[in-house]
């Protein structure tokens, strides 16, 4: 199985088991780090995958995963995780594009970013499948703007200065509307929709690139949004790179 399957396969269990969205990219990064050893040892993609996400599991400090396996499953995980621990340098912090999306609008938001310099001529074209289960996000008006390095998303938890929780919003209609009438900020409903089709968008990129490129070309590429907020922000990307990115991941028609 290839690595694009077996990124499939992870995102797949995590969002079974209801992970936070951070296991994820901490489970997709793991892969990419360690597969080309671990695959010559671990011949069970099966084993592979649930061995990779219990590590990142406990990178995100959770230990209580909700998985209910099968005795020679565990055994197998317990035979092999020391050994994915030292395969990643005992490396536990792993940054997450969820985490820097929730960010970039958090700034956005609360920097005005938009305002004046900006006349939100976005491109509001839809570029991923949204999934109907993902959740809103309410945004925190006192939010620091440290935040990225204070954040842990998940769909069922409200901790420090992030809440996300409740159904989502049906803002198909507002963008589309503040775009034709030249509208210069970013209202509530807007951030919650980009918020949705980033984490969409997310989660098709680090499926089929993994760790390819960086969190932040990920993150500009799910958001369209003129690059000159994003210069403003002095944030340091590739425009190929984030141009790539978006090509290919409207062009990804797999289910994950």
């Amino acid at each position: 199985m290839n690595t694009l399957e077996i990124r499939k396969n992870l995102i797949k269990t995590s969002k079974h088991y209801n992970l936070p969205l951070q296991v994820q990219t901490t489970s997709i990064k793991i892969l990419d780090k360690i597969y080309k050893n671990i695959s010559l040892i671990i011949k069970d993609t099966k084993i592979l995958k649930y061995v990779i996400l219990v590590v990142a599991s406990k990178c995100e400090d959770m230990h209580d995963f909700g998985m209910h396996l099968d005795r020679e499953t565990v055994a197998q995980i317990i035979k092999y995780e020391s050994l994915v621990h030292e395969m990643i340098g005992f490396e536990y912090v792993y940054k997450s594009a969820y985490t820097k999306l929730y960010a970039v609008l958090v700034i956005i938001q609360e920097k005005e970013c938009l305002e004046k310099s900006v006349k939100m001529e976005m491109n509001v074209e839809e570029s991923v499948n949204i999934n109907s289960n993902i959740v809103n996000v309410n945004i925190d008006k006192n939010v620091d703007d440290n935040i990225e390095e204070n954040v842990n998303i998940n769909s069922n938890i409200v901790e420090k200065n992030v809440n996300v929780s409740g159904n989502i919003v049906n803002t198909n209609n507002i963008i589309e509307e503040n775009i034709k009438n030249k509208t210069q900020t970013l209202n509530k409903n807007q951030i919650e929709k980009m918020w949705i089709n980033g984490c969409a968008f997310i989660e098709k990129a680090i499926c089929i690139f993994g760790t390819e490129f960086s969190d932040v070309e990920i993150v500009i590429a799910s958001l369209e949004i003129p690059y000159k907020v994003f210069y403003k922000l002095n944030f340091e990307f590739d425009v190929s790179n984030v141009e790539k990115i978006r090509k290919m991941v409207r062009e990804f028609n797999s289910e994950i």
